[in-house]
């Protein structure tokens, strides 16, 4: 038997009211899962371990083919204008 309880201001609370024990969706509310939280605490070691491959690395570097002076692969080379031998236009408009 349901029994309507006051509130806590005099009010009496419906009967359909969301409770510890109320079906879900017969109020309009729906419980959430929990968030994921970690079982253990993370070692500093194994926290390390995983930081080790954020490493900051160099750019990658080749020798340009025709004048020989570094360029980055797969651009143009920046002293000869050059890419893959052949010889290329510079843009009219810069670029925006």
């Amino acid at each position: 038997m349901l029994i309507a309880r006051r509130s806590q201001r005099g009010r009496p609370r419906p009967k359909n009211a969301c409770h510890k024990n109320a079906v879900p969706g017969s109020c309009g509310y729906t419980p959430q899962p929990p968030m994921a939280v970690p079982k253990k605490k993370t070692s500093k070691a194994r926290r390390d371990k995983r930081r080790a491959q954020h490493g900051i690395e160099s750019p990658r570097v080749n020798v340009c083919p025709t004048c020989h002076q570094p360029k980055r692969p797969h651009h143009v080379c920046p002293t000869c204008k050059t890419y893959k031998g052949r010889e290329i236009e510079p843009l009219r408009t810069p670029v925006p």
